[in-house]
């Protein structure tokens, strides 16, 4: 029996490598260390350099737009559980809740990583 309703709709995968973390810490200013530089990020609870949460927002947006082609989405509020680390594999699952209300999860290896709602 499938977890999957008719109304959930789900990413491909997605990573993001070094060199994307790089590009985006360097066109948004955030150069912090655990996103940047991995021998740093080695050191610390993590091991990894993360992915930046604005840039997982980007992501989120992108693949909402990809889903529902033709619709402008008003709102996305999202609460960031566990960090996404450098090549770390993971979709995006989306729930509808009500006509243009919909709940999302960016989900590895099916736990939550960022859940939030967003509206139509």
């Amino acid at each position: 029996m499938s977890n999957l309703e008719s109304t959930d709709l789900i990413s491909s995968k997605y990573t993001v490598s070094q060199e994307e973390i790089n590009s985006f810490a360097k066109n948004s200013g955030g150069m912090g260390s655990i996103h940047t530089d991995p021998e740093y990020a080695q050191k610390t609870f993590f091991k990894k350099t993360l992915v930046h949460g604005l840039y997982m927002l980007a992501i989120i947006e992108k693949e909402a737009h990809f889903q529902f082609k033709g619709s402008n989405i008003k709102t996305i509020e999202v609460n960031y559980l566990k960090p996404i680390v450098v090549n770390q594999e993971f979709h995006i699952k989306f729930i509808q809740k009500q006509v243009n209300d919909w709940e999302l999860s960016v989900l590895t290896n099916d736990k939550p990583m960022i859940i939030g709602t967003f509206t139509l």
